[in-house]
């Protein structure tokens, strides 16, 4: 799925209950620019494209759906990744000898921070990351999902494109709850 109709259906989605989506403006050719040579791999093409519709989305208006869950994320600007991003770095000791409560996906590398691991979208204290350095039976760009309490960290999406069909077929059927939407 591209960027550009997922966009479009989730604010039809928004506008059927007489509520707007709202994006930040978008984000900066430098501020882009400045992520790509931060991030020590390729970032997929999709999540770039989708910065550039918007540099995040207002807080506690989801745009993605929380698989599993009446609930949804909200897109983080790429400074909000970042910052996310290094609060995983600096979670790592707190989580040294951790066990997951259920065995992680053979996709997902072990451990609680990967440098190849992107945070773009939030839910409380979950995140949704892409995976640009899988496991070895993985695929690059795979979406993953951090999930607290428990703890542990999850597949969600084989690619950009399927975790976005995933989404918006989950908002299209729950759309009051997944949105946050009025009555």
């Amino acid at each position: 799925m591209h960027i550009s109709a997922y966009l479009d259906q989730t604010a039809a989605l928004f506008g059927a209950a007489g509520q707007q989506l709202t994006l930040a403006p978008p984000a900066s050719a430098a501020s882009l620019a400045a992520l790509r040579q931060a991030f020590p791999f390729p970032l997929p093409e999709s999540l770039l494209a989708l910065w550039q519709q918007g540099d995040g989305s207002e807080d506690w208006q989801p745009l993605f759906a929380r698989s599993g869950y009446l609930s949804g994320y909200r897109l983080l600007s790429i400074a909000e990744a970042q910052t996310a991003r290094a609060a995983l770095r600096r979670r790592v000791p707190q989580y040294a000898g951790y066990t997951d409560p259920e065995p992680r996906d053979p996709r997902i590398h072990p451990g609680w921070f990967h440098e190849g691991w992107l945070p773009f979208a939030e839910y409380c204290d979950c995140l949704l990351l892409v995976d640009c350095c899988p496991a070895a039976s993985g695929s690059d760009g795979q979406i993953i999902a951090y999930d607290h309490d428990p703890d542990r960290i999850t597949f969600a999406a084989a690619n950009f494109a399927a975790f976005l069909a995933a989404s918006l077929q989950m908002l299209q059927e729950h759309p009051i709850d997944c949105l946050q939407l009025d009555d």
